[in-house]
C-alpha cells in the first residue's frame, strides 16, 4: 500500500507551495481545498496510507471538529495540525482529539519534515510497508 500525503487546507497558495515542496523529496500529496472534497475522494477512511496534513480554519466545520469525526468514522492515519492562529488552549484541543502534531504557519520547512518522516515511520510500522517507499 503506498502511503500519501492528504493535505487539506482552504488556501490555494499554501496547498501548491506545500505540494512542491513535499515533492522535492519525494512524497506523494494529495491536495484538497476542503473537506468536502476530501470526502468526496476517500470512500474508506480506515483504508488510508501516510499521514494528513490539517488545517485548523476552513470554511465549515473546523479541522478539530473534522479530526474528532473522522476518527469516530474509523481514520488512523495520523494527522498534523496546521494554523497560523496558534494558543495553547487550540494546541491542547488538537492533541485530545488525536493529533499527532500541532504546526504553526508560516510552517518551517525542516519541522514539516521531520513531523512527517515521523508519521510515516509510524504509519508504515502498522501496515508494514518497506521504508524505501514514500
Amino acid at each position: 500500500m503506498e502511503q500519501r500525503i492528504y493535505l487539506i487546507d482552504d488556501d490555494q497558495a499554501i496547498r501548491s507551495s506545500l505540494s512542491l515542496l513535499l515533492a522535492t523529496v519525494g512524497w506523494q500529496t494529495n491536495a484538497y481545498g476542503s473537506a468536502q472534497l476530501f470526502q468526496q475522494a476517500a470512500d474508506d477512511l480506515s483504508a488510508l496510507a501516510g499521514c494528513m496534513l490539517l488545517d485548523i480554519r476552513m470554511p465549515g466545520k473546523t479541522g478539530l471538529t473534522l479530526l474528532d469525526e473522522w476518527r469516530q468514522q474509523g481514520l488512523t492515519i495520523p494527522v498534523i495540525i496546521m494554523t497560523g492562529h496558534a494558543n495553547i488552549d487550540l494546541c491542547r484541543r488538537a492533541f485530545k482529539n488525536g493529533a499527532f502534531e500541532f504546526l504553526t504557519k508560516p510552517i518551517d520547512a525542516d519541522l514539516l519534515f521531520e513531523a512527517i518522516g515521523a508519521a510515516m515511520e509510524l504509519m508504515r510500522r502498522a501496515i508494514n510497508v518497506p521504508q524505501t517507499a514514500r
